[in-house]
């Protein structure tokens, strides 16, 4: 070898370690400013094309181990099959580790030659950890926001705080319970931002008695912890919170998270169920030892016909007494799943009303009943035994809370594509604060309460969701001064909706208010 051919073999050599050299910067740069794995895998497969002169290539990657690899580039006028597993004749296969693979294509034409092979087993190792860096941020990321889609979507309150107790972090149902927006509250100390502080002149933090820094002193998680939070607006909420230690920050201190349930609704219904079973325990009670005392009697004495069918009659009341009783908690049950239905026909406002006034007069024969129907009353699109029942609840009512003085007075009338009943009595009335609250299940009137009149707290209840279900509206008169006068509105006609539900066939509304 002669002086001029070891100089040139000697530059060539340079040469292509030059080369490599800045191709592997080329490359390393590619991996630093990418970001997602899909866009640094095709900005990675164009260099490895570019450096190694191949006709074109294919890189996969595993993102989950039981679906196996996918194609996520391809570069070049090749067909690149979906797996790399399938043979690949011509090709170079290069395995990315646990991360994938990435494959060239050679021809006759272009060759890979075995500098480009030392420069991919060279990059091999760097490009396996770069990918695999990204497939972890891509699945970092991914469960980063599902962790944060279910913060901000819980129905709980969720407070994070640091070491010093103060606020670093609240959810929206957090934010509603306090009554102010994250700004305002992230840095304040737990026991303001609740308003949980001690009372006094001025307030004191609760310091240890507060969960936050009972559980950030001990690393003990705190379960079941009730006390009331104060909103900026003064409103009071009774909570049980859950808290415990979460991480720590970045200096190391420990940081601690309260997960905080309004528990006022529930009290609401334990308090409303405790007094519908005092209610309806009472309610069977009475009848039922009054249909056993007129049996054991029929049976011991043996008293006249006169008498025997007295009794048979009382006991036939409370019979029907039960009997809808029954009847309005099964409707009740119904109708919290949702499952009231109705058969809609053409109904005569005015027969329905002559109807349930005069079978309340049957039944109550001291009671003043004065019917007032407007001379042309229109008939309405609606349930008949389902608008029956209403009236009968509403007659019924207005009869018991007039203690006596049964003087009922019932309006009806149209105007406009709207049939009004009002059924007037001089009882006596509702609290004005419970207007609205007597409509709920189980909720009765303090006054009918104190007067120990029997009664379940279903019928309105009830009522109002038939109503409703024909798309009217039921309400008291507020401004009424003597007595009660409750107000129902029927539209004359039913949407298409009403008369062809969905799934319940025609001529019959499945569901609550439209």
């Amino acid at each position: 070898m002669t002086p001029d051919d070891a100089d040139e073999r000697i530059f060539r050599e340079s040469q292509r370690a030059a080369d490599t050299i800045f191709s592997h910067y080329q490359l390393s740069q590619l991996l630093a400013t990418h970001a997602q794995a899909t866009s640094m895998a095709q900005a990675v497969l164009d260099e490895l094309v570019h450096v190694c002169e191949s006709a074109g290539g294919a890189i996969w990657l595993t993102r989950n181990r039981t679906a196996g690899p996918e194609l996520v580039a391809r570069a070049g006028d090749v067909d690149a099959p979906g797996t790399p597993d399938t043979a690949l004749e011509g090709w170079l296969t290069v395995d990315l580790e646990d991360v994938g693979s990435v494959a060239l294509a050679t021809t006759d034409d272009r060759p890979i030659d075995a500098g480009a092979r030392r420069f991919l087993s060279l990059v091999r190792h760097e490009l396996a950890i770069a990918l695999r860096g990204a497939l972890l941020r891509e699945a970092l990321e991914g469960e980063r926001a599902e962790l944060a889609a279910v913060i901000a979507g819980a129905s709980d309150a969720i407070v994070l705080v640091d070491t010093d107790r103060r606020v670093t972090r609240l959810n929206p149902a957090a934010e509603r319970l306090v009554r102010r927006g994250s700004a305002s509250v992230i840095g304040e100390p737990c026991d303001r931002a609740l308003g949980c502080a001690v009372s006094g002149t001025p307030p004191r933090p609760c310091g240890g008695r507060c969960p936050f820094e009972r559980v950030l002193r001990g690393g003990e998680p705190i379960d079941g912890d009730e006390r009331t939070v104060t909103a900026a607006t003064g409103e009071s909420t009774v909570v049980v919170g859950s808290y415990s230690v979460t991480s720590r920050d970045g200096d190391g201190h420990r940081q601690a998270v309260g997960i905080l349930r309004d528990t006022t609704e529930l009290a609401r219904l334990a308090e409303l169920r405790r007094g519908f079973l005092g209610s309806v325990s009472h309610e069977l009670r009475t009848p039922i030892a009054l249909i056993r005392g007129y049996v054991e009697t029929l049976l011991t004495f043996e008293p006249d016909r006169e008498t025997a069918r007295a009794y048979l009659h009382r006991i036939e009341d409370a019979t029907a007494r039960l009997g809808t009783m029954v009847a309005q908690i099964l409707d009740a049950s119904a109708l919290a799943v949702d499952e009231l239905e109705l058969s809609l026909s053409t109904v005569d406002v005015g027969a329905l009303l002559a109807e349930a006034t005069g079978e309340l007069q049957v039944r109550l024969p001291g009671a003043s009943v004065e019917l007032r129907i407007a001379a042309e009353l229109p008939a309405i699109i609606g349930d008949g035994e389902r608008l029956r029942q209403v009236l009968d609840n509403l007659l019924a009512n207005a009869a018991k809370y007039s203690e006596g003085e049964h003087a009922i007075t019932v309006h009806a009338g149209a105007a406009g594509t709207t049939v009004t009943i009002r059924i007037e009595d001089r009882g006596i009335g509702i609290p004005d604060d419970e207007h609205d609250l007597v409509f709920e299940q189980f909720h009765r009137a303090r006054n009918a309460r104190e007067r120990n009149l029997p009664g379940s707290g279903l019928g309105l209840s009830i009522s109002r969701r038939v109503v409703e279900a024909h798309g009217g509206s039921i309400a008291f008169d507020r401004d009424r001064t003597e007595g009660t006068a409750v107000v129902v509105r029927l539209p004359i006609e039913v949407s298409h909706e009403q008369r062809h539900p969905a799934g319940t066939g025609a001529g019959a509304r499945k569901g609550g208010p439209p």
